[in-house]
């Protein structure tokens, strides 16, 4: 936990503290998984990762300081909208991932959810 939280808190333009130890890692990664069959292209995965971690600019991070950077209202109106367009989402189909159950457990999942009072999954499924 340490370790991530120290890179949470580091520039996101500038290359990690640990770059050469996640290298390491990527590079342990590949080899184990170019040895076991994976149901995706680890290989690209790895490449990928391994091109953040020597280019910082490409980490989500990165590229999101470049894009507020470019225009910050533009940015901000845009991110506001998403915002509204995800809690619209939320509030229009709040059971998602409920399909399997009625429209009145739905419903009853969305009451219990509005008044605050948390909801046990499992509880919900037969």
């Amino acid at each position: 936990m340490r370790k991530n939280d120290q890179v949470a808190l580091e520039d996101p333009l500038k290359t990690s503290a640990y770059h050469d130890e996640a290298s390491a890692f990527i590079d342990q990664l590949e080899k184990f998984s170019a040895q076991v069959v994976i149901p995706f292209n680890s290989q690209h995965l790895c490449f990928k990762l391994q091109e953040m971690i020597d280019d910082p600019v490409l980490t989500p991070s990165g590229r999101l300081i470049n894009w507020l950077s470019e225009n910050p209202d533009k940015a901000f109106k845009q991110l506001l909208k998403f915002a509204k367009g995800y809690q619209d989402d939320l509030i229009h189909n709040p059971a998602i991932g409920f399909e399997s159950l009625s429209k009145n457990e739905q419903q009853g999942i969305l009451a219990t959810l509005k008044k605050g009072i948390p909801v046990r999954i499992k509880s919900w499924y037969k």
